[in-house]
């Protein structure tokens, strides 16, 4: 249904856009192209849509409405390349309409826009592969899975970070980069659960898959909304011995989960900065089981914390 929305409204959107155009002018920079001239006028085409898609995707982000409509692409708890064209219908429509800026600032020739397609083509489409490529140090060079796996995360921590398309290099010059840890892949979706178009959801996921399934697209979803507990003292969730001694840090509440996940909240259950508490366990993605020692009202409370706002300031011995 996006999609074919997306595609009715196509002439519209070129004739809006070609006014646009016409009104502004085309084409106020001529690129050179002779010999080795045209790499380097490829280069800076690249650099400039880059920019341009950074630019706008952070607007998708601040802009109320735009991210009302952008938060169909992050509802999707499972990123798969098929999760790269799940757009709301008028996104696109939007973009080629009302903002032809490339078309306006540079006269590019045929061939490098075909050139300047496929470059974008394998980082920003291939971002949402769900895979694990570890890259070291070279994650911050390009974008790859993991580095716009963060921009699909459900932590609060990776909120509104890793915006960019092809260079991560405009995300570490603008403040928005988070650099994964080797083994840093979140779970994605949207916290909290925000309600979007089912029939809407289903048709895009279908057209895509009927576009996209000669590529081999395969969807591995996920299912965070599992409030059970964990075993500790297993591999994934190892024993602290002695157990650690914690102070809150950072600003507001640090709320208290019955298990491991963003979507178990314990309602009204927190604590603040400079709290102290005492963690017996930890998981491999960034949670600790702890436990608030309340010696004013005589009362202990357990649960789950983001470990990222715990200081340890010692061990617990044994009495």
């Amino acid at each position: 249904m996006s999609l074919g929305l997306s595609h009715m409204l196509a002439p519209i959107a070129a004739i809006s856009a070609g006014a646009i155009a016409s009104y502004a002018g085309v084409g106020w920079i001529k690129l050179p192209t002779d010999g080795y001239w045209w790499y380097v006028s490829l280069a800076i085409v690249v650099v400039a849509l880059d920019l341009y898609k950074y630019t706008y995707h952070r607007l998708q982000h601040a802009i109320p409405f735009l991210r009302a409509m952008h938060s169909f692409h992050h509802s999707a708890n499972g990123v798969t390349f098929i999760t790269g064209g799940r757009h709301f219908w008028f996104e696109r429509v939007l973009s080629d309409a009302f903002l032809p800026i490339m078309a306006i600032l540079f006269r590019v020739p045929p061939d490098m826009a075909i050139a300047v397609g496929f470059i974008f083509f394998i980082p920003d489409t291939c971002a949402h592969l769900n895979v694990r490529i570890p890259l070291g140090r070279f994650v911050t060079w390009v974008n790859n899975p993991q580095w716009h796996r963060i921009h699909h995360s459900i932590h609060p921590e990776h909120r509104d970070k890793n915006f960019a398309a092809f260079f991560p290099l405009l995300d570490i010059l603008f403040g928005t980069a988070w650099v994964p840890k080797p083994d840093e892949y979140p779970a994605t979706g949207l916290v909290p659960a925000e309600r979007v178009d089912i029939i809407n959801s289903v048709a895009c996921i279908v057209c895509s898959a009927l576009i996209l399934g000669g590529l081999g697209a395969t969807v591995h979803a996920q299912t965070p909304s599992n409030c059970k507990e964990p075993r500790a003292g297993t591999s994934r969730v190892p024993m602290l011995s002695p157990p650690l001694a914690n102070v809150v840090t950072g600003k507001g509440r640090l709320q208290f989960y019955s298990a491991p996940n963003l979507h178990c909240p314990i309602s009204g259950v927190f604590v603040i900065p400079n709290d102290e508490l005492v963690a017996c366990a930890q998981t491999n993605d960034g949670w600790s089981s702890v436990m608030y020692l309340n010696r004013g009202m005589g009362n202990d409370v357990s649960g789950w914390v983001r470990s990222a706002r715990l200081k340890v300031t010692g061990t617990i011995a044994p009495k």
